[in-house]
């Protein structure tokens, strides 16, 4: 039996620019990459699947409303330059400095979210082994089975099957009709008015929730509106391909990592680098 490091890799560099790297992105490629090699010892992973969204979404051609708050969110005039120094670095990440570290398993398909492409993985790996998917997208809920559990990098706190049906009383698989009633402000996908999430779980536990949300509820099942939220946060989207399937990790030679934070301007991280490879705090994958 393997285990596999599966990273929502926009999700893990966004938490590391704004905690970790002091809104640096440089500093949160870095940071990133380290963090995902300790990670990979904590959870004995034979290797690490880098996932990434790439827009636009298909998921538009259905509801053009999809992630429409998101798409006109407005930054100070003082962070923009920086948002989209992160963008670039997020893109380089998939086209060159994982690959240049020796990373193989790196993933991503034209018009589908980085959810999609972790549900195809997952679908990619042996029954036998074990998966730890890195994000904090509640989506990734419904993924969740006795192999595969999902790590938060804000909390630390890995949600299993069965931590999932202590907390939500809920199997994962039931999680998109939750989504489908209560709608997600995240991806701005509209829901039944005035429910809420856990009104939502009450309601597909079997648990009523008064008369009139009860017959909201039911009515909107049988809505169109129902019907298309349902196959906006099920995994994955119709449409998403099949990915190869994942190769353990070869050995990341130091002098690639140290190539990198050198490439990055940022000398200043060389002596960590080295220190967490000494430590063996990252895979011993970093040789000399």
């Amino acid at each position: 039996m393997n285990s596999w490091l599966v990273v929502d890799t926009s999700f893990v560099m966004n938490h590391s620019y704004y905690s970790r790297a002091l809104r640096d992105p440089k500093t949160a490629v870095v940071l990133t990459i380290l963090d995902m090699q300790k990670l990979a010892v904590q959870f004995d992973a034979v290797g690490i699947a880098w996932v990434f969204d790439v827009k636009p979404y298909k998921r538009k051609e259905l509801f053009s409303g999809y992630k429409s708050a998101r798409d006109t969110k407005k930054y100070d005039e003082n962070e923009l330059p920086l948002i989209e120094e992160l963008k670039y670095h997020i893109t380089r990440m998939n086209s060159r400095y994982l690959e240049n570290l020796g990373y193989t398993n790196v993933f991503k398909q034209n018009g589908c979210e980085a959810d999609d492409v972790i549900a195809s993985v997952c679908k990619a790996v042996s029954p036998e082994d074990r998966i730890t998917i890195v994000s904090r997208d509640h989506d990734l809920f419904q993924l969740i089975t006795p192999r595969v559990s999902v790590y938060d990098p804000v909390s630390t706190r890995t949600i299993t099957v069965n931590s999932f049906r202590r907390e939500y009383n809920l199997h994962p698989s039931e999680w998109p009709e939750v989504k489908a009633i209560a709608g997600c402000g995240t991806d701005s996908i509209p829901g039944v008015m005035g429910v809420a999430e856990k009104t939502a779980m009450k309601f597909v536990q079997g648990i009523s929730v008064g008369p009139k949300k009860n017959k909201a509820i039911e009515h909107f099942q049988a809505s169109p509106e129902y019907a298309r939220n349902l196959k906006l946060v099920t995994l994955p989207y119709p449409g998403t391909e099949p990915v190869p399937a994942l190769v353990r990790d070869g050995l990341i030679p130091l002098q690639a990592m140290v190539e990198l934070v050198e490439e990055l301007e940022r000398p200043s991280m060389v002596d960590l680098v080295n220190r967490m490879c000494r430590e063996k705090r990252v895979p011993v994958n970093c040789v000399e």
